[in-house]
This record gives structure tokens, sequence and C-alpha cells, in this order.
């Protein structure tokens, strides 16, 4: 991340869920705040200013334009700057008292960008399910890439992350250029699963000898621990039970993990169980019948997995599509229930 950031001032990072791309995000944002606490603000005096925004909380661009207005980078900095303040909340629903606070924030931004003071940090493409949002999104990171190449020494910063899944749809092809450069999330290798448990466990505890004796006769834990999301799972699996269970469990209770949205409750810090009490309940045969929609998914993967055990290629989206239709419009034919 240090790198990256010491070297690079734009950017698309593409990456697997938990894989760690908002917290590159975040680490860029507490460098430019570090930098403003330490008193090392631009040579003109001026702070750097960041912009941090998730995807799912911009406004539709048509619901906010205002009159008159085009899409221009100063209509992009305005706008950039409600969603930041404001998120999705209607125009019209703002005071006055906010109005007067978002003319304020509009001109620091300005003057922060034409500075090269300005740090744009946009988060998770992938979570917008609104096309029209996701290709405004698009628009606006082309923009200030090419207005950015245009400048020698543009000290702003722009960056935007997705999961690959959008990039297939929006960033690579034909479009490739516009959004240069990108750069991958890898995942994790042994030697940095390790890492974690040292870290973790500590170095000279019995239970990280335990588990590193443990991991390099199962496989299942390095493949199952090849994010950051999903290698703290593998960690807090291994301190509870002391083993590593088999491979259709452990990637069962990976998918339960991400069907309840669990990931999503961690990384937005509203986690309220331990992990030993969500273990157990993912363990149940019960926990899906208690979930309706998650349980209409984990069917429909378990029909599109069973389909294509003896395949042995990636499926293609219009099978996966086929079959969520299929359970989306309530239809049943069958499916194996393990």
């Amino acid at each position: 991340m240090k790198k990256l950031y010491d070297s690079q001032r734009r950017g698309i990072i593409l990456g697997l869920p938990g894989s760690g791309k908002t917290t590159i995000l975040k680490y860029f944002a507490y460098r430019e705040f570090d930098c403003n606490r330490g008193g090392h603000p631009g040579e003109d005096g001026v702070r750097r200013i960041v912009l941090f925004i998730e995807c799912r909380n911009i406004i539709r661009y048509e619901d906010w334009l205002q009159k008159g207005s085009r899409f221009n980078i100063e209509t992009i900095l305005n706008y950039l700057t409600y969603c930041f303040l404001f998120k999705r909340e209607a125009v019209e629903n703002i005071s006055k008292d906010d109005k007067a606070e978002l003319e304020t924030a509009e001109k620091l931004v300005h003057q922060a960008f034409h500075n090269g003071r300005l740090t744009v940090l946009i988060d998770a493409l992938d979570e917008e399910p609104s096309k029209d949002i996701k290709e405004r999104i698009l628009s606006i990171i082309r923009t200030l890439f090419t207005d950015s190449k245009k400048k020698k020494e543009d000290m702003n910063r722009f960056y935007l992350t997705s999961r690959y899944s959008e990039a297939e749809k929006y960033l690579w092809g034909k479009n490739a250029e516009a959004f240069q450069p990108m750069f991958e999330v890898r995942y994790l290798d042994m030697e940095q699963l390790r890492q974690m448990a040292r870290y973790f466990y500590g170095e000279e505890s019995p239970l990280y000898l335990e588990f590193d004796t443990a991991v390099w006769q199962e496989e299942i834990a390095s493949k199952v621990g090849s994010t950051p999301l999903t290698a703290l799972l593998v960690l807090a699996y291994f301190e509870i039970f002391r083993k590593f269970d088999t491979r259709y469990h452990m990637y069962n209770i990976i998918v339960i993990f991400i069907l309840l949205r669990v990931w999503k409750q961690i990384k937005d810090k509203h986690f309220s169980i331990d992990m030993r009490t969500f273990f157990k309940e993912a363990k149940s045969k019960n926990i899906l019948n208690e979930e309706k929609n998650a349980k209409e998914i984990y069917d429909a993967l378990t029909l599109l997995s069973f389909a294509h055990m003896d395949i042995g290629k990636v499926i293609r989206e219009e099978d996966i599509m086929g079959i969520f239709e299929m359970f989306a419009g309530g239809v049943n034919r069958g499916c194996p229930a393990e």
C-alpha cells in the first residue's frame, strides 16, 4: 500500500470481496490526514482535502443536476462534494444552513483541486445496483483521469475500487486505456496466511505452533483463506476447533458467511455475535430455513455447482443468470439439498 501511495496518483483497484480494496483507500486517506496533522500542507499553505465516497451513497446525477450545468470538471467537483456531504439526500430536502455549508465546501474543494491538493476515493463500484449511476461514476473517473494526464505536475489523487465482475463489463476491452492504470489485489499465499497467524496468535504461542503444523497438511486452509477477510475466518475457525474441516464444510461456511452478509456486518462494525456462535449456527441445518432469501441463493448456487461439477471450465454468465432467474421466479426443479 505504501509503495502504491508513494508512486501512483490515480488508478482502478480490482480485487475479490474482502481482499482489502476498501482498506487500501482508507490507508490513502490516513496518509493524507497524517500529513495534515503533522503540519505539512502544500507550499501554498493549503492542506489536502479528501472525499471518501461509497458508490452506494451516490445520488443520481440527474436528480442532483443544477440548472444550466454542463458536465465538466467544475460540475463534477460540485457533484462529488454533494455526495460526500449528503449522500443520497434529495436536493430539495437540504436546509438553508446546509446549502450555505455546501457552498463553502465546494469552494474549498475547488481550491484544493486547482492547487493539486485534492484526493477523491470512490469505493465499491460493484455495490451500486443502478447501471445509470455506475456509468456516471465511470464517466467521472474517466474525465478526472484524462484531466490528470494532461498535467505533468498534477498532485491530485483519484482512485476507484471494484470487484472483477464490474471490470469485465465496464473497464476491460475497448475501455481499458481510459481507465489505466489498473491494480489488482492478489490472493494471499501460504506465507502471508502464516504471517497473519503469527500476528493474531503470537509467534511463540502453542496455538500458532499447532496451526503452523496443521496448515501445511491442509491445502483447503490456504485456498479458503486467500483474502484477508476469509483468512481471518480461517484463523478464527482454527482457534475454536483446533482443526480445519473437510473441503465441503469449509467452503460451505464461507458461502453462508457471505450470504448472511456477516462479512458486510464486520466491515461496517455491526457484527454483534462471537465467532463461536456464528460457526455453530452456520453448521446448523436450520440456518438457511430461517433466512429465506439466503436459502434461495444457496439452492441456486448448489444446483449451479452440481450441474457443472464435471465440466471443468469457467461457468458462463448466461448459465449463472439462467439458474438465478429460475430461482427468483420461484421455480424449484429438485435442486440437491447438499
